[in-house]
């Protein structure tokens, strides 16, 4: 219905429409008793329902009264028509004011501070908002208003998902449709629209994703369609908040934080936030440091602010005081375009070594980073270049490609390119000043030395088998260049951690137990007075700590103070770098594994918000994945039930549980563990009745890969010295021995059976680079023979990763590009092949390992990556050190 002018509800008479909605319409009103301008929101149905919902939308309101909330004057109940009667707001609504551009710094911490101090009320209350968005957000001469808690929840009463309610009570036009989500999609957090209970931390998303748009004007998450917006939301992360001289990093990273699509990650009550918003519109951290010219030039600060600004880059360079800490200086370096990985400040903190590429379609290379001019240069013959390390002089770069350690001269006019010595699968190097390199050529070995000229490799570090040691990873050179700092995995987590000693005297002390590398440096805050002192930087679940480093007697002293939070790790390191004071670091951003269908639009999350190598039984019912734990660095085998949403452990063990892959019968789930040091074989009952049992143990590393059809055979890789990776099987009766389906040369991995057992896909990189290959076994894999007829290459540019439909009819894999591909097959022992069609884009990619499940049709995809993600920009601090003592 459509109230015409001068109709009296009660003492109210109408004046005007002022909006309408699937909820209610809105008019401005005349209060004929107190003589005042008033809103009058009525409920046009008789729907009983709806008006249980509107009596609760007044009760909602009447509860808070706050001066940045919308005041509910009155209830009221005329001819059978509810109606809210409200104050009256004399403004422009946030929308409104965002179409004229983004609001400068201090007017977007003013609004976001009166938002925050509303959804604490509400919050303290019981209340949710739920539909928190710039047109619910009324600006007046007073501040900040928040409207429309016609979404909003009280705590001690579930709300249902039916058809939202009516526009705020503004002077603009409906600004909320009628649908069966209750919120706006692009203000929504990921368990909002997947249907899940909404809590005070799913308004703090809300208002990450306001704040975001305030200071740059354009919406945090974008999409063409419906379907692509909320694919954008549940597996993306926006561009972070450009950093600029009025928007300081404290501010970009309260947004980031609040955009954490785990609600336990994220921010979590609206209090801190409102803290924190006020803290940075205090401004001390927007001031650049100051003080009189000595001789530590640190980064390019004051003088190149322009340039800068211009580039994105927050560099400084300043002169500390001598009367006191020189202030920390936080910033962050928008290098994401690059992908940029593996980070490492050169010994005088003024240059970053990374990884990294052009864009997604180009090589990975290394690349170094000038803090103070805010230029990154490539460098040319590095491509496929992992874990990058500096010479002591930070005149070289140590590098690993081609399964080879590799030097290069830093200077861009002095490119040689040089093979020191093999490492096949490297865990990182560093570089004494006496000219020697320690590295880790091995996943499964210890540390190794060789001259930087080149030369004999010999031993530094041996595996302790009575620990259950099963790998010596990230050798550092301590400060003094005369000790040595690793990481020790172990199956035993009192054995597992950071161990220090010289290498030359084979006693070495554990120092801290953590699953993560860490690293010593020396902090040395110019002109302050006091000595310089080491501290030990190490990863304690995900936060980045300090605590002093005592070098003579490898002994920690002191207590661990907290440096960062949601800290990146890779491989059992964290994603951190110091020299002297500088720091930089990566944000963790691990993006929730989701499915998609063949055109690559989203359909729906995991339960889990982490998976790795998930695989699918037979009846896609369940998912098996294997999954990290954040504290102890154990991996464990972990089983989604889709039908019911539930998850739960297979495995538990100290030890490194990984790769789970079903039986056809969906019985039994095979996994790979080195739980007795070595990576061996084992099998477990999807239903827990029996404990798992030990398949196969050797000396060599093994990865279990595919079952034959009838659970006859199991495929297995095998790692060796003389030959790489290979492809083996495992007669399942119990009474035959491991024999090799593929030996050469070359690596080949990822072997899967067709589900007739006559042909095997697997990847090989004898081009030189990953492919995908095709062979028959007519005999059938169990025959137990290496098979005669010649492999056919199935991928035209590069591919890993392949998985067959169930009916063996189609075959998928990753292209070089990281797109999923399709091949049609046909049937027999001929020549099956069709051409590869291209599906969509998957951001997966890597010869070792597979990281996605396709459903028995063929039709949907279970990624553990999203190809759309955003890498999070390195994040720099100076003076890190300045509060430790």
């Amino acid at each position: 219905m459509l109230l015409a002018a001068g109709t009296r509800l009660g003492p109210y008479t109408i004046v005007t429409p002022i909006g309408a909605g699937g909820m209610g319409e809105v008019y401005r009103a005349r209060d004929t008793r107190l003589d005042r301008t008033v809103a009058i929101k009525v409920l046009p149905s008789t729907d009983e329902e709806l008006r249980q919902r509107f009596a609760r939308e007044a009760r909602a309101i009447a509860s808070l009264t706050h001066p940045h909330v919308c005041t509910l004057f009155d209830v009221g109940h005329e001819d059978g028509t509810d109606f809210l009667v409200m104050e009256y707001l004399e403004g422009q609504t946030l929308a409104s004011r965002l179409e004229g551009g983004p609001l400068d710094l201090q007017e977007a911490l003013r609004h976001g501070i009166a938002i925050a101090r509303a959804l604490d009320a509400a919050h303290r209350a019981g209340i949710v908002h739920r539909d928190l968005k710039p047109g619910n957000i009324m600006l007046t001469r007073s501040g900040a208003k928040l409207l429309d808690f016609g979404l909003a929840k009280l705590r001690a009463r579930a709300l249902d998902t039916a058809m939202p309610l009516a526009a705020t009570v503004t002077g603009t036009p409906p600004l909320t449709a009628s649908g069966i989500i209750v919120g706006t999609p692009r203000y929504m957090a990921p368990e909002q629209l997947e249907g899940k209970e909404a809590d005070a931390r799913t308004d703090l998303f809300a208002l990450g994703v306001v704040l975001y748009e305030m200071v740059t004007g354009r919406p945090a998450f974008q999409g063409s369609t419906p379907a692509s917006l909320i694919a954008a939301i549940m597996t993306s992360d926006p561009p972070p908040v450009p950093l600029q001289q009025v928007s300081p990093p404290a501010f970009a990273e309260l947004v980031r934080t609040c955009l954490i699509k785990d609600p336990e990650e994220r921010r979590q009550s609206a209090h801190d936030v409102r803290l924190e918003l006020e803290w940075i519109a205090s401004g001390p951290q927007m001031q650049a440091p100051s003080g009189p010219r000595h001789q530590r030039l640190w980064l390019l600060m004051a003088g190149a602010l322009a340039l800068a600004v211009a580039l994105g880059v927050s560099a400084a360079m300043w002169y500390p005081r001598r009367e006191g800490p020189a202030p920390v200086f936080r910033a962050a370096l928008p290098l994401e375009d690059h992908g940029p990985h593996a980070p490492i400040l050169s010994p005088d903190g003024r240059r970053l070594a990374f990884t990294g590429r052009e864009d997604e379609n180009s090589q990975w290379r290394l690349w170094i980073h000038s803090l103070e001019s805010s230029r990154s240069d490539p460098m040319p013959g590095t491509d496929g270049a992992m874990q990058p390390f500096w010479s002591p002089d930070g005149r070289f770069v140590g590098f690993f490609a081609d399964r080879k350690l590799k030097i290069v001269s830093a200077d861009p006019g002095a490119l040689a390119v040089r093979a020191i010595a093999d490492a096949p699968e490297p865990r990182g190097g560093t570089w004494s000043p006496d000219g020697t390199i320690f590295f880790a050529r091995n996943i499964e070995d210890g540390i190794y030395r060789v001259d930087a000229a080149g030369g004999e490799v010999r031993t530094v570090t041996v595996l302790d088998r009575d620990k259950r040691q099963n790998s010596h990873r990230w050798p550092q050179i301590l400060p003094d260049g005369r000790g040595l700092l690793y990481l020790a995995r172990s199956a035993l987590a009192e054995h597992q951690g950071l161990y220090a000693g010289t290498p030359d005297s084979n006693d070495w002390k554990l120092v801290v137990r953590t699953p993560f590398a860490g690293q010593v440096t020396v902090a040395h805050p110019g002109g302050w007075p006091r000595p310089n002192t080491s501290h030990l930087l190490y990863i304690r679940e995900t936060t980045l700590m300090a605590q002093r480093f005592d070098l003579d007697q490898l002994e920690l002293r002191g207590q661990p103070v907290p440096l960062a939070h949601s800290v990146a790790t890779y491989v059992n390191r964290g994603v951190f770098t110091a020299a002297g004071d500088v720091l930089a670091y990566s944000v963790g951003s691990q993006p929730r594994p989701a499915w998609f269908d063949r055109k690559g639009e989203f359909l729906q999350t995991m339960t889990s918000p982490t998976a790795s190598h998930p695989s699918l039984s037979k009846d896609a019912r369940f998912i098996a994945f294997d999954r990290i734990d954040a504290a102890s660095g154990a991996g464990d085998i972990w089983l989604e039930d889709r039908a019911r949403g539930v998850t739960t452990r297979l495995t538990s063990h100290p030890g490194f549980d990984w790769i789970p892959i079903w039986s056809p019968d969906g019985s039994r789930i095979a996994f790979a563990s080195n739980r007795e040091g070595t990576m061996d074989l084992y099998i477990k009952p999807v239903d827990g009745s029996e404990p798992e049992r030990l398949l196969l143990k050797s000396d060599e590393r093994k990865v279990p890969t595919g079952w034959s059809g009838d659970g006859a055979v199991l495929l297995f890789e095998q790692e060796t010295v003389t030959n790489g990776w290979d492809i083996w099987a495992l007669p399942m009766n119990g009474s035959g021995q491991p024999f090799p389906v593929l030996q050469s040369e070359f690596n080949e991995t990822q072997a899967v059976l067709s589900p007739d057992g006559l042909w095997l896909a697997y990847t090989s990189d004898e081009t030189g680079e990953p492919q995908i290959y095709l062979k028959g076994f007519p005999e059938g894999i169990a025959a137990g023979a290496l098979g005669t007829q010649r492999p056919e290459r199935v991928s035209p540019r590069g591919g890993v990763q392949p998985q067959w439909r169930v009916d063996g009819r189609a075959l998928f894999y990753i292209a070089g590009d990281q797109r999923l591909m399709a091949v049609s097959v046909g049937t027999g022992t001929a020549n099956p092949l069709a051409l590869p069609t291209p599906l969509f884009a998957t951001g997966l990619g890597g010869p070792t390992e597979t990281n996605y499940a396709v459903t028995p049709d063929g039709e949907r995809f279970l990624l553990a990556k999203s190809g759309s993600e955003r890498p999070a920009p390195l994040q720099l601090i100076l003076n890190w050190s300045a509060g430790l003592q």
